[in-house]
């Protein structure tokens, strides 16, 4: 099968875990505590992969609004700037 490793869990974890693990679809604990972990590998790749998404996005924004910026004059960009800076863009 695979590698060995040895967990210690609390016991309030343990009851927890027998009151929801269904016997027939998890035999054992172990079969249950496996299917666990791949959850939340499988859920915690979705959320880097969201974040790197959303990096992304922002800065696919940030790159739109800078092309915006160079088709206006000098003086729209400084006062561009200067509204950016007060926090009004």
């Amino acid at each position: 099968m695979g590698k060995m490793v040895t967990v210690r869990l609390d016991e309030s974890a343990v009851e927890a875990m027998e009151t929801v693990r269904d016997p027939e679809r998890y035999p054992t604990q172990s079969d249950f505590i496996r299917e666990a972990i791949t959850r939340l590998i499988r859920q915690e790749r979705r959320n880097r992969v969201r974040a790197e998404v959303m990096r992304a996005m922002q800065d696919s924004e940030e790159v739109r609004r800078q092309q915006e910026l160079v088709g206006t004059s000098v003086e729209d960009w400084f006062a561009r700037l200067e509204k950016a800076d007060r926090g009004e863009l």
